[in-house]
């Protein structure tokens, strides 16, 4: 269960200390009052950190995610052009200068693909190993 942090009703005396706080879960009737109200309470340092941290982090994850998607993107565009339309070029065009031979279109994913399988098989055969000499 997911729990929210509330400040403690308090007066303007007490100073600022973490243990003021009380574990509120998320689906309670303070919780969805609160948020109603956008979020009203006033927090402590420590909470806006954490949610910065958290943007950082989630920043840091798309970006990566960004990265990811344009190298996969450009790794697609040029095997497609690669394998669909470069046979209707002609041989002694230039655009072939850029690309390898058509024979490493076909040899290139089938090693990968047996690489891949290969790992894969080892992994699922230590996990499995593994979780026998637990139960053992």
């Amino acid at each position: 269960m997911l729990l929210h942090l509330k400040p403690l009703k308090r007066s303007t005396s007490q100073s600022q200390d973490p243990s003021n706080f009380t574990h509120q879960p998320f689906g309670s009737a303070e919780f969805r009052e609160a948020e109603t109200e956008g979020l009203k309470h006033q927090w402590l340092a420590g909470e806006s950190i954490r949610k910065t941290s958290i943007n950082a982090m989630e920043l840091a994850d798309k970006a990566v995610g960004f990265l990811l998607t344009i190298i996969s993107l450009s790794i697609f565009s040029y095997y497609t052009f690669w394998v669909i339309i470069l046979p209707f070029v002609e041989s002694d065009h230039f655009i072939h200068l850029y690309f390898l031979p058509r024979e490493y279109a076909i040899i290139i994913p089938l090693f990968a693909g047996i690489t891949l399988l290969s790992f894969l098989s080892v992994f699922i055969g230590y996990v499995l190993l593994k979780s026998k000499k637990k139960t053992a």
